[in-house]
């Protein structure tokens, strides 16, 4: 049965025991509930338990916040735990040491690395994650007209993708895989833990992909065959916009053949996104550190292309470097304009 109390508003001593880096807005109120649903925003918080425990009365059940962001509804935001598995075959969800201290989450994740052939339905839902997430991207207004046909846009630009790349493991992906949660907690609370959506256990979907590779090993030649079945993407894009399209295409290539005469091999990101309802919930830090930890163990550079400036402070939260931006405009379209930023991190010297 789930249970739950409201009490202790946080008070100032309380609140200067949080590690001051650990950015956690505005702590309004301590709940206690059901084990099962330790928030992801306590997982930083490991380290700071014993202290918190010792400010907390004697109960079963593990502390969860409750916050307001900014002008936000109030927000419970549920855990995540992740495991990791380069294996082509599915992946056995693992608790991290993080999550290990906290003690068992309500939402189970799994890394898993494939061919776009090896599984067609998780394939699919990449595809879909990627439409979903990209929708909201500042370039996408300047190739579409259409705000309906963001999304099935992305989500195409991404199938045409996986189509090129058949027999390369580019697709990395976080799959949810168990979602053990009680009744509702009320309005305000997410979808997770009593909303509208509810999903059985065993149930699988995709909450962040990635498609990346080793930059050129993996790479299909440019002179490779066009595949059958490439969804042609005329219909939803503004036809002034074409020509900055192709150079955009064009500088991302010419960018990575530079860059790989510089630094050797390199470990390429081309897409990273997290479905819009698990954003916030470090799920694309996550796969980053999977990118990142590849590429030092084989003292390889990791390179990408951000194109919403929003995200350059996540990359280098993660130790990547701004090589250089660039911005598109057309005068027809004013308001309007693409952008790159480049951006690497050198590999980190082992220990």
């Amino acid at each position: 049965m789930q249970q739950q109390r409201l009490g202790l508003k946080l008070n100032e001593p309380f609140i200067k025991t949080l590690n001051k880096k650990i950015h956690v807005p505005e702590i309004l109120r301590l709940h206690f509930i059901n084990r099962a649903t330790v928030p992801v925003t306590l997982t930083p918080l490991a380290s700071q338990r014993p202290k918190i425990a010792a400010r907390l009365p004697n109960h079963d059940h593990q502390p969860a916040l409750l916050y307001r962001h900014h002008h936000l509804r109030w927000r419970f935001v549920s855990p995540v735990a992740v495991s990791s598995s380069t294996s082509r075959s599915e992946a056995v969800p693992l608790p991290t040491p993080a999550m290990e201290a906290l003690s068992s989450p309500c939402l189970e994740f799994s890394l898993r690395v494939l061919c776009p052939e090896d599984d067609p339905e998780i394939a699919a839902q990449c595809c879909d994650t990627i439409g979903q997430g990209f929708a909201a991207e500042p370039n996408t207004g300047f190739f579409s007209p259409d705000p309906s046909q963001f999304a099935p846009r992305w989500k195409a630009i991404a199938q045409n993708t996986l189509l090129r790349n058949r027999g390369v493991p580019l697709v990395h992906c976080l799959i949810l895989s168990s979602l053990n949660v009680g009744p509702g907690l009320g309005p305000g609370l997410g979808p997770e833990l009593g909303g509208q959506e509810r999903r059985e256990e065993g149930q699988k979907r995709v909450a962040a992909v990635a498609l990346a590779y080793s930059y050129p090993d993996q790479k299909v030649p440019d002179d490779a065959p066009e595949p059958p079945g490439l969804i042609d993407l005329s219909g939803i894009s503004r036809p002034e916009a074409m020509p900055v399209r192709d150079d955009l295409l064009s500088y991302m290539s010419t960018k990575k053949t530079e860059f790989l005469n510089t630094h050797g091999s390199f470990e390429y990101v081309a897409f990273l996104v997290t479905r819009p309802e698990y954003w916030g919930r470090g799920l694309g830090s996550h796969l980053l550190r999977f990118f990142t930890d590849k590429a030092d163990a084989a003292g390889r550079w990791c390179y990408l292309e951000a194109t919403n400036p929003d995200n350059v402070r996540l990359y280098e939260r993660h130790g990547f470097q701004v090589l250089e931006t660039k911005i598109w405009t057309l005068e027809s379209l004013p308001g309007q304009r693409a952008m790159l930023i480049l951006m690497a991190r050198p590999p980190l010297s082992k220990a």
